[in-house]
């Protein structure tokens, strides 16, 4: 994932939301980490690529 990718799909580039933009806490915070950590190329219990 690149960090164009994670603005695209966690942010509001150009104030246009991505997809998750509209989760709450709850419903996004796994699926955020995840990706956060497939950006920093961060170990994580279970490979997700």
């Amino acid at each position: 994932m690149t960090p164009q990718d994670f603005i695209a799909k966690w942010g509001a580039p150009n104030g246009v939301p991505g997809p998750a933009y509209a989760l709450n806490e709850e419903q996004g915070a796994q699926s955020h980490f995840l990706d956060l950590c497939e950006l920093l190329w961060a170990w994580t219990a279970s490979p997700i690529w």
